[in-house]
């Protein structure tokens, strides 16, 4: 039975108040997931924005599920991820959101490009921090059940790959994927109404787009 996808927004960081995404009806959150290693790439300023959008998630990606354009498609800084407190210190970055919407799902993507580090580093501290933290209160006033190393496929180019799920909600559940590689990050993340296994299942058709993009940018 298909859950009508209800997505979590990554959190705006810190430096740039913005709001935080809420999409559809039932249900709003805010996801992120982590990963392992990294190789390093020097950050070229020309090509960095070319990158970073070229890293996201097609705009097409969900017109099977009847989101035919993003509802955002923009440049901006948002919070690496939200969950378990987020990432402290990640240095300069900037970063580029996608978001899908319609009345069969929600979806959200962010892409970041980091400048002082390399995203496999902020991986190995997100995965480290969700691993660590097995719920926290979140700033919306609910509480969440963090479950850390989601099953992933596995890329040997990627420098990294991370997933988890929070129940944020009674019965409702994200899943986000977060992927590295040289100095760019992708946090994808869906939620929806039902089991973390179903909501995984919608998250996991997701991901070898995801990775391809990223590799290709």
């Amino acid at each position: 039975m298909r859950h009508t996808l209800v997505v979590v927004a990554l959190l705006v960081t810190a430096c740039s108040p913005t709001p935080t995404a809420t999409p559809t009806s039932t249900a709003v959150s805010e996801p992120p997931a982590t990963s392992t290693t990294t190789t390093t790439r020097s950050v070229d300023p020309e090509l960095g924005p070319r990158r970073l959008k070229a890293a996201a998630l097609p705009v097409d990606t969900f017109v099977t599920h009847g989101a035919d354009q993003p509802k955002d498609d923009k440049y901006g800084k948002w919070n690496v991820v939200d969950m378990c407190g987020g990432v402290r210190d990640p240095g300069k970055y900037t970063s580029y959101y996608r978001s899908w919407g319609s009345d069969r799902i929600s979806a959200f993507n962010y892409v970041h490009r980091f400048e002082d580090t390399t995203a496999g580093e902020i991986l190995a501290r997100i995965a480290d921090r969700a691993r660590t933290c097995a719920s926290y209160r979140h700033d919306d006033g609910s509480t969440r059940a963090v479950r850390a190393d989601t099953e992933m496929p596995k890329n040997p180019i990627l420098s990294g790959i991370f997933g988890y799920c929070e129940e944020f909600q009674p019965g409702a559940h994200v899943c986000a994927a977060v992927l590295s590689r040289d100095n760019l990050m992708s946090v994808v993340a869906v939620a929806a109404k039902g089991e973390s296994a179903d909501v995984h299942s919608q998250l996991l058709e997701i991901v070898p787009t995801a990775i391809d993009a990223i590799l290709k940018a």
